[in-house]
């Protein structure tokens, strides 16, 4: 009989506080924990079941909320008995979506980056935040009411 297992971010004040943590809930988190499956160390991910560790400077996909996706996506995988090395090869080739935070060029150490499917302010500000030194080019057309003061 398959057992429903629920896995949240436990960084998440407000959703953590709601869940009744019991054997089905399997938290992630990027706070250091031994009781996690996988934890976040200086841009390192390390498999807790036997010491597989990937590097995330070496993958594609940028910023912190990734490292929250990769987190969510690679606790379910080993809820479902992949084994970490299978994870982190999937890591390794892994290609983000076009327009997502892609890297279209780098020239003169400097990251050309596009990401235009950003079409709201909050998925534009996640963007900003993974990187340092910005020049940023937006435009488009307004879709409602939207305070870009937040940008």
């Amino acid at each position: 009989s398959k057992k429903t297992k629920l896995v949240y971010n436990a960084d998440d004040y407000c959703l953590s506080k709601k869940i009744n943590k019991n054997n089905s809930t399997i938290p992630f988190s990027i706070t250091p924990d031994n009781n996690l499956k996988i934890n976040y160390r200086k841009n390192k991910l390390i498999f807790n079941n036997n010491n597989s560790v990937i590097d995330l400077l070496n993958i594609d996909l940028i910023g912190m909320h990734n490292i929250y996706n990769i987190l969510a996506a690679s606790t379910i995988a080993l809820l479902y008995g992949i084994h970490p090395n299978k994870v982190i090869n999937t890591l390794k080739k892994f290609k983000p979506l076009p327009h997502r935070t892609e890297i279209i060029a780098n020239i003169n150490s400097i990251k050309y980056i596009n990401d235009s499917k950003s079409t709201n302010i909050a998925s534009t500000i996640a963007a900003i935040n993974c990187f340092e030194n910005i020049i940023l080019i937006v435009g488009g057309q307004s879709k409602g009411d939207i305070n870009i003061d937040d940008l």
